[in-house]
């Protein structure tokens, strides 16, 4: 028998998932975007003078972008599915049915968040994640790649 959470402990809870579930949607929004404006503006072919040496495959076409376009990209693509996975997670969870057989797996669960927490979580984890991603994201993202950490996306 599963003990129940204590209500604090229930909120807080409900608040983290609430701001990884928004911070994993902001990046994984901004990532498509930007790839699509990105690859609709890269060249076909190695331009050196400008830096776009890294290869990308952009919608069955080898176009190429920059250390830094390749390397924020990546970043985003791959930390996206890390926030939601870890919202999902954290997220308190009641009346859980788990059905599976030979070739399904699937679990059902209500929310437990009866202070609707987890909406105010989402509301601070969309503002942080948009002041990250379009200030303090650029001038990490360049400061990798002038110290050699660069990402293939």
């Amino acid at each position: 028998m599963m003990q129940q959470a204590k209500p604090g402990a229930n909120a807080v809870w409900n608040w983290i998932a609430g701001f990884a579930l928004a911070c994993g949607a902001v990046l994984l929004f901004v990532c498509v975007v930007l790839a699509w404006k990105w690859d609709a503006a890269a060249p076909l072919h190695t331009d050196v003078a400008h830096g776009l040496v890294m290869p990308h495959k952009a919608r069955g076409t080898i176009v190429y972008l920059s250390a830094y376009q390749s390397t924020s990209l990546a970043l985003m693509f791959w930390s996206a599915p890390l926030f939601l996975l870890a919202g999902i997670a954290a997220m308190p969870k009641r009346d859980r049915t788990t059905r599976s057989g030979a070739l399904s797996f699937a679990v059902r669960w209500q929310s437990d968040d009866p202070g609707n927490w987890r909406r105010r979580g989402e509301m601070v984890g969309l503002v942080f994640a948009l002041a990250f991603v379009l200030g303090i994201g650029p001038k990490l993202v360049m400061y990798l790649v002038q110290s050699g950490v660069i990402f293939a996306f």
